[in-house]
């Protein structure tokens, strides 16, 4: 079974595609830290496809975006219980390498953008991988771990504004060598909680 996750993997991906994705790669500007341009070459390279996109991949769109319903359903049943549980965070996973996490989490965050209901945060929460990024052709230095492990950044120096409405990016930054404990840290509660706010 061939990996959802794995950046221009897809067979279908022609010489002349791949030759666009370079030169796109090649002109792509360096993030100032606050916005960044989305490559729409380099995503159709992996499979992913901006709501603009050709008709022959609405399909797939509209897939995810009876996916992004459920999930703006769920928001507001969990706001209106006033339970204090947040479903304004959404964890995608699975347990293994390779099955789709960053394809999912990229076009679900594309569909929830395009609703036009609310803004879109996109985090990479693997800070080992960090294909998130390269996935959507920006570059990005600094990250949530960062963030965590310094004190002289804020949310705002990290978090990347996009050409996408309502969509922007939080990136995975450094890993480090206390990743373990910097995830079950109060710092990333903290932070968890400020993203829901």
């Amino acid at each position: 079974q061939r990996s959802l996750c794995s950046p221009v993997a897809d067979p279908r991906v022609t010489g002349e595609q791949k030759k666009i994705v370079q030169d796109d790669r090649k002109s792509r500007p360096e993030s100032n830290g606050r916005h960044v341009t989305i490559s729409p070459a380099i995503l159709a390279a992996n499979g992913i496809h901006l709501p603009s996109s050709d008709p022959s991949v609405v399909l797939t769109f509209e897939e995810y975006r009876s996916i992004r319903r459920h999930v703006l359903a769920n928001i507001t049943r969990l706001e209106a219980a006033g339970t204090g549980a947040s479903g304004r965070l959404l964890l995608v996973t699975s347990a293994r390498p390779g099955d789709g996490k960053t394809f999912t989490s990229i076009n679900l965050a594309l569909s929830l953008a395009s609703g036009g209901e609310r803004r879109v945060l996109l985090m990479d929460g693997d800070a080992r991988r960090r294909s998130l990024v390269d996935y959507m052709g920006i570059k990005a230095e600094l990250g949530w771990v960062d963030l965590l492990e310094r004190e002289d950044l804020t949310l705002a120096d990290i978090v990347l504004h996009t050409n996408v409405p309502n969509l922007s990016v939080l990136p995975s930054g450094v890993p480090s060598h206390d990743l373990s404990d910097l995830v079950a840290s109060r710092k990333m509660k903290d932070l968890l909680a400020e993203l829901a706010a």
